[in-house]
């Protein structure tokens, strides 16, 4: 069963969240927060990623 929380804004317009888990999130969580226009969010998660992958592969490489 799907559950959803309802939320209204300033302006008194509704709008139904579902709850639980995303997968796309999970594996894509910069892009994902990227195309959800979380964008500060987004761009630091990409940064982050970018940064731990050069790590990685430095420390392979030591």
């Amino acid at each position: 069963m799907k559950v959803y929380k309802i939320f209204k804004d300033s302006i008194g317009q509704y709008e139904a969240v579902k709850q639980g888990w995303s997968w796309p999130a999970f594996f894509f969580e910069g892009i994902w927060a990227c195309v959800k226009k979380m964008w500060g969010v987004g761009i630091i998660l990409i940064i982050l990623s970018i940064i731990l992958s050069f790590l990685i592969l430095e420390l392979k490489n030591w």
